[in-house]
């Protein structure tokens, strides 16, 4: 017997490009791949503008992170990143990760919001993770869940560095 074969990963890098173009110098998601060599591949596709929707070559820079998967994130470089050496650790500020998923959000204005009201009622005690969620405001849920993914990443990087 066989293992079944997983389905094809297929992801919109239009779309994508598009995206890092809107938030210039943030990283955003690319895609999530099946394997390492995919999306290495892929990063070494938009680094150099080999994809229609990366060119010109060097203007766009790609990392691919191996945590959970094979997860591709792609930017739209200003001229200082260009030159910058790309550090794939992420000990980044909450909000300036979650920038991106803010530009790409219906109402950023309240994701930012709900964001900031999450990250202020954790710093007071509260146990977002433990809470009821409902899927009746989905920008608060975002924005609870990238509060959350933010501080669980700023976490791991203050143990990588004792």
């Amino acid at each position: 017997m066989t293992a079944p074969k997983n389905p094809p990963v297929y992801n919109d890098h239009e779309t994508t490009a598009e995206h890092a173009r809107a938030c210039p110098g943030e990283w955003v998601w690319g895609g999530n791949y099946q394997t390492a060599n995919g999306a290495n591949a892929t990063a070494r596709q938009v680094r150099r503008g080999a994809k229609p929707a990366y060119e010109p070559a060097g203007a766009y820079q790609a990392v691919v992170k191996n945590d959970a998967g094979h997860t591709l994130y792609v930017r739209y470089a200003t001229e200082a990143q260009k030159t910058a050496r790309v550090d794939v650790s992420d000990c980044r500020p909450v909000g300036q990760v979650a920038a991106s998923r803010r530009c790409r959000s219906e109402q950023p204005e309240k994701f930012q919001a709900c964001m900031a009201l999450a990250l202020t009622a954790v710093k007071g005690g509260a146990d977002l993770a433990t809470s009821v969620w409902t899927a009746v405001d989905p920008v608060k849920t975002a924005a609870e869940i990238e509060a959350l993914a933010g501080l669980r990443r700023l976490s791991a990087c203050a143990k990588d560095t004792k």
